[in-house]
């Protein structure tokens, strides 16, 4: 855990909580080193009753994080993407984006990838900014959900395996989501040409 979170985790019990919360799921989506996941985890172990209320700021507040790097990519471009990462990152993630679009922004924003990069680099290749916006909400919600929901159902005592074990679900996850999602495309395809 980076020591920004262990910071943070002092003020867990004070109402200043969810906007600590918000402002390192900002910083960790545009520029700061490390996961939100780790103390987003940490904060809910601490007040399981508010685990979906912290899911929902780390949400918005990475998405505005996101906003802010795209920003930056967008009006400051290549130099600081050259500074978050190497060149040959930068060349990957742009093969990504002109091969899968915003899947790309949906995969990174689900999974262990660093969502950062891809924040700022869909402000270098001009990705539509309400297609990001819309796409980087609902992935990073469904993964801040799935950290909250998994330690307020099955509890504290598994919080190390969550942690531990997350990214391999995650990938899994979304590797089941896309097979369901061709499958179903297919399956319609197949039916209007019958």
């Amino acid at each position: 855990m980076d020591r920004v979170a262990e910071y943070f985790i002092n003020f867990v019990n004070t109402p200043w909580a969810p906007v600590l919360l918000f402002i390192h799921a900002f910083m960790e989506a545009s520029f700061l080193p490390g996961a939100h996941d780790f103390f987003l985890v940490a904060v809910d172990v601490i007040r399981l009753d508010l685990c979906f209320f912290f899911a929902a700021f780390s949400t918005v507040g990475s998405t505005c994080g996101g906003c802010f790097g795209y920003g930056l990519g967008r009006f400051l471009g290549r130099p600081v993407l050259a500074k978050l990462t190497r060149k040959e990152t930068v060349d990957a993630v742009e093969r990504s984006y002109q091969k899968y679009g915003m899947w790309a922004v949906a995969f990174a924003g689900f999974t262990p990838v660093p969502y950062k990069i891809f924040s700022v680099s869909s402000g270098v290749f001009e990705i539509n900014f309400p297609k990001f916006v819309i796409v980087s909400f609902f992935a990073r919600g469904a993964r801040f959900f799935l950290v909250s929901g998994l330690i307020f159902f099955i509890g504290t005592q598994i919080k190390d395996q969550v942690i531990h074990y997350f990214n391999i679900f995650s990938i899994v996850l979304l590797s089941l989501i896309a097979i369901s999602f061709f499958i179903l495309k297919r399956l319609i395809r197949k039916v209007h040409h019958e």
